[in-house]
């Protein structure tokens, strides 16, 4: 019997390519449903599949780490201003100190000096007074031999100046 009335048989053949075997796609879909229900839907969400306990998890690491950022925050201003309120010590401690060196100075003048040498009984010296010391520099002076260049005086003489630098000799 042809499928296709109106049609001959040299006709049937080729239009056979075109028939299609509903119980065989039927089939074939059922198989198909099978292997997707093994699979999970990738585009599926946490939240809807009901896994609440993994969602719960990623939200607080998400709040733990804001937290922790805000807390790092309070404490490098925290620093900040601390350092801020030690550079302004700093600086009046700076600026006590100019004043101090100039009222010093203006104290400390040679006039004043001898102004208090004054008060305090005090004579100054006059010329008659000062004693000078002669030398006779008329004997021989002698030079010391120079000092041998072999490598162990060299190393005893940078051992001697390492104990003169520290203050052994």
């Amino acid at each position: 019997m042809l499928r296709y009335p109106g049609k001959t048989a040299i006709n049937e053949k080729d239009l056979q390519i075109f028939d299609v075997d509903e119980e065989h796609i039927a089939g074939n879909i059922q198989k198909s449903i099978v292997r997707s229900e093994k699979f999970e839907d990738p585009n599926k969400s946490a939240s809807k599949s009901g896994n609440w306990v993994l969602l719960m998890i990623v939200a607080a690491c998400f709040l733990s780490a804001i937290v922790f950022f805000i807390g790092r925050k309070i404490e490098l201003s925290q620093i900040n201003a601390e350092s801020s309120a030690i550079e302004m010590k700093l600086d009046d401690a700076r600026q006590e100190n100019s004043r101090l060196k100039a009222k010093l100075e203006g104290l400390a003048t040679p006039a004043i000096i001898e102004e208090y040498a004054r008060e305090a009984g005090l004579v100054k010296a006059h010329n008659s007074q000062i004693t000078y010391i002669t030398v006779d520099v008329e004997n021989a002076v002698e030079v010391a031999p120079e000092p041998p260049q072999d490598f162990f005086s060299k190393v005893g003489r940078l051992f001697d100046s390492v104990l003169e630098f520290l203050g052994f000799a």
